[in-house]
């Protein structure tokens, strides 16, 4: 038997669907069926997109070297980083992202 969702409000981008039992496999939505609202005040909504990210920075807040950071950090640690910010981002909804310095990178030699 596939996860599912019962009884939560529906946005599709477009419209609210209302209440609905969603049932998934893997990354896949495997139906969308009519249901009792379960969940008043909660909605499903497609992913978020973040078109100004900057995931290469400290997840410190303000601790730390400041601007020095990018200077002072090795890349393995900032890698840490970059993953907690993706992480800090998707459970917020937000499942795609374009982080403004990704370009700036070059391949080592």
């Amino acid at each position: 038997m596939n996860p599912s969702l019962e009884g939560i409000t529906i946005w599709d981008g477009v419209s609210v669907a209302g209440p609905r039992r969603l049932e998934w496999s893997g990354d896949r939505i495997e139906s969308v069926q009519p249901a009792d609202d379960r969940f008043p005040g909660l909605s499903v909504i497609p992913g978020l997109v973040d078109t100004h990210v900057h995931l290469d920075t400290s997840v410190l807040d303000g601790a730390g070297p400041g601007d020095a950071w990018p200077l002072v950090t090795p890349d393995e640690e900032k890698a840490m980083h970059v993953a907690a910010h993706a992480l800090r981002f998707a459970a917020s909804g937000v499942t795609t992202l374009r982080d403004l310095a990704a370009g700036r990178h070059r391949p080592r030699r």
